[in-house]
């Protein structure tokens, strides 16, 4: 099966992070219109939620009592005395919240889920579907201050979405305790980029690591690496891959006139080969050490490059 494309990939890896990490990563504000890739990405997703996890869609006329709970009627006519009625949050606690036209949500009731994201006991996870045409119509800010991840499905071609395997990964929501170390340099790193990126929240670093550390440790790796931080900048800041520039040595130089004899043979190194045992070789294919200096500015330099 050919591997999905890049946009693709990553929103599957969105679905896979946000399956692990719930209601440590707040949620993820969705960028689409209603529609099949939509459609396809929910089913991922929640073909990666845990059985019995509650999976609740929320309409955004929906009463504020509805959300909060409060008098159950009929119960309470029944038994003859006060009976109270979970609301969606709370009945939604420990599993997810999906909140369809989320743009349309009147700012009230958009404050009452972020309080229930705030909160720390058996928190829940929000799936914010953003529908709106331009900044004008979209996600409360307060909201989408609180939901780590940030994925634009628009775009992505429908054939695009049958690239990947069919069965997604299982006992994923429970892989991922966020074991992986990182280092603050690079942390560091990722929120410069992130600022560039256009996404300048205090809340942000958090996210970055959050989302770093349990990609990792999906990979089973024991430290976040520069691949797995440029991946959570991506999901975090809602960026598009960027394709990687060509490289300058890529167009060789004019050579018509010269033929193959004509070039000089490349000169003999001086001295003996460098041995393994010295502090730069690094043996059996291990990565070398990271230029944080260098790995900040591509990042920075990708963020922008990738910016909306």
């Amino acid at each position: 099966m050919p591997e999905p494309a890049p946009r693709w990939a990553d929103a599957l890896a969105a679905a896979r992070v946000l399956a692990a990490g719930g209601a440590r990563l707040g949620g993820v504000h969705v960028r689409a219109r209603a529609g099949p890739v939509r459609d396809a990405w929910l089913e991922r997703l929640r073909a990666l939620v845990p059985a019995g996890q509650p999976w609740l869609r929320v309409p955004p006329s929906v009463a504020r009592e509805r959300l909060t709970g409060g008098l159950d009627v009929a119960a309470t006519l029944q038994a003859g005395r006060p009976v109270a009625e979970a609301g969606l949050l709370a009945r939604a606690r420990g599993g997810v919240l999906v909140l369809p036209m989320a743009e349309r949500l009147a700012p009230g009731l958009a404050a009452l889920v972020a309080g229930a994201l705030d909160g720390t006991a058996g928190g829940l996870t929000v799936v914010a579907l953003d529908e709106g045409d331009g900044p004008e119509e979209g996600l409360c800010a307060a909201l989408a201050d609180r939901l780590a991840l940030s994925l634009p499905l628009d775009g992505i071609a429908w054939h695009d979405t049958h690239a990947a395997p069919d069965a997604p990964d299982a006992g994923v929501a429970a892989a991922a305790p966020e074991p992986a170390d990182l280092d603050d340099r690079l942390l560091a790193a990722l929120a410069t980029a992130a600022l560039a990126a256009g996404r300048p929240s205090l809340r942000t670093p958090l996210w970055l690591a959050r989302t770093a550390r349990i990609l990792a440790g999906l990979d089973g790796a024991a430290a976040v690496s520069p691949e797995h931080a440029a991946t959570a900048l991506r999901l975090v800041c809602g960026l598009a891959p960027v394709a990687p520039q060509a490289d300058a040595a890529a167009d060789p130089p004019d050579t018509a006139e010269a033929g193959p004899s004509d070039a000089p043979p490349p000169e003999a190194p001086d001295g003996p080969p460098a041995s393994d045992n010295e502090p730069d070789a690094q043996a059996d294919g291990a990565p070398g050490p990271v230029d944080f200096d260098a790995l900040q500015e591509m990042l920075v330099a990708a963020a922008a490059a990738a910016r909306p």
